[in-house]
C-alpha cells in the first residue's frame, strides 16, 4: 500500500510502515496529560469504528514525544463542545482518522470545520472506507490494515509541534 500523492505545497511525502512494536508500549507521557497551553496534536474520529486504532496511535505517537489529545478523557462537569473547540484552537495539527461513520458524524464534520476556520493543518489517515469528500484535495496516509503512520508522518508533526503560533 502506498499513500496517496496530492500536489500540495508543503506537505511530506507520506509512505507507510510497520513500527517497531516496542514503540507501542505504554511510555511516561500518556495521551492528554498535558495542560492545555502546551503544544499538542488533535485526533478526530468516530468512536464506534476507530476507538481501539485512535487509542493505539495515541500511545504510539506520545511514545515518541508527541503530545496528543483526543477525547478520551473530558472531565465530568465540562462542556464537550467548549472543551474540543479550545484543544482544536491550541492545536498545532489536527488528525482526522477516516471511516465511514466519521464522514456522517455530525461532531468530526464540526471539528474539521473548526480546524479548516482556525487554518490548521489537517492529516487525514485513512483507517476504513474511503477518503472524505470534504478533504478530497488533502494528501492522506492509507491504514487500512492498522498499522502506525510512518516516520515521515511523524517528522511533519514534529515540524508543525516546533512551528510558532499564529
Amino acid at each position: 500500500m502506498r499513500a496517496r500523492q496530492v500536489n500540495r505545497p508543503g506537505l511530506l511525502d507520506l509512505p507507510l510502515h510497520t513500527p517497531d512494536p516496542a514503540q507501542s508500549a505504554p511510555g511516561p507521557n500518556p495521551p492528554n496529560s498535558f495542560p492545555s497551553s502546551t503544544k499538542h496534536v488533535f485526533i478526530s474520529y468516530s468512536h464506534h469504528e476507530a476507538a481501539d486504532y485512535v487509542k493505539r496511535l495515541a500511545r504510539y505517537l506520545s511514545n515518541l514525544d508527541i503530545p496528543v489529545w483526543y477525547d478520551h478523557e473530558i472531565i465530568t462537569g465540562h462542556k464537550w463542545a467548549n472543551v474540543i473547540r479550545e484543544r482544536i484552537h491550541t492545536s498545532s495539527a489536527v488528525i482526522v482518522v477516516m471511516t465511514p461513520m466519521a464522514e456522517h458524524s455530525d461532531w468530526v464534520s464540526n471539528e474539521i470545520a473548526e480546524a479548516q476556520d482556525y487554518q490548521k493543518a489537517i492529516l487525514p489517515l485513512l483507517l476504513k472506507g474511503n477518503r472524505f469528500f470534504s478533504l478530497a484535495s488533502l494528501q492522506y496516509v492509507d491504514v487500512t490494515s492498522g498499522i502506525m503512520p510512518g516516520d515521515n508522518f511523524v517528522a511533519q508533526l514534529r515540524a508543525l509541534l516546533t512551528e510558532p503560533r499564529p
